[in-house]
């Protein structure tokens, strides 16, 4: 699996491109991946549809998301967005109700998955913040009972990076978890 550095278009007229065409993923996805990871990318967006979840353009470079309920289920980035940094690919569901789905993935060992994909405090931006951002050293949460010390404070705290196919299956019973729990 890798990406596809050289068919990437110029960055600097890329967002002005996709703010005028608002690109379904779909279209980008071969632009960014090929191989298996694109048909890993391609079959979780056709999921997405498939699940009233469909991915639409975030508003900026290279980033989609998934609305349900009027709130965001799911953004999934690719390269040459900032978020990805060195990676090809992300998908980041938004557990906004995991403590009332808690039992469930637990019981069907979810956990173990999640906590291989927390978004850890990076200590962003280390040229602005010498010293550390003042978010440095993250925040603790709780998920899945457990308690979780430097989860980044900026962003949602699962990240699957480059998702192999257990971490795809993952996303994806989260997200009807997530789903059917917002009522």
């Amino acid at each position: 699996m890798s990406s596809s550095p050289d068919r990437k278009p110029h960055p600097a007229s890329l967002l002005q491109e996709q703010k005028t065409t608002k690109p379904p993923i779909e279209d980008v996805i071969p632009l960014y991946l090929d191989g298996g990871m694109a048909a890993a990318a391609l079959d979780f967006a056709a999921y997405m549809k498939e699940s009233k979840l469909a991915l639409r353009w975030a508003g900026f470079t290279n980033a989609w998301k998934a609305v349900y309920k009027g709130k965001c289920i799911c953004y999934v980035r690719l390269k040459q967005n900032s978020d990805c940094m060195d990676k090809a690919w992300v998908i980041t569901p938004y557990l906004d109700h995991a403590s009332e789905y808690e039992d469930t993935a637990v019981g069907e060992g979810l956990q173990h998955i999640v906590f291989r994909n927390l978004f850890h405090c990076k200590r962003c931006f280390p040229d602005k913040y010498p010293e550390g951002r003042p978010c440095v050293p993250g925040r603790g949460i709780t998920l899945f009972g457990k308690e979780i010390k430097g989860v980044c404070r900026g962003r949602q705290p699962v990240w699957f990076w480059e998702p192999d196919a257990e971490a795809i299956v993952c996303a994806k019973r989260l997200l009807e978890l997530e789903k059917a729990s917002r009522v």
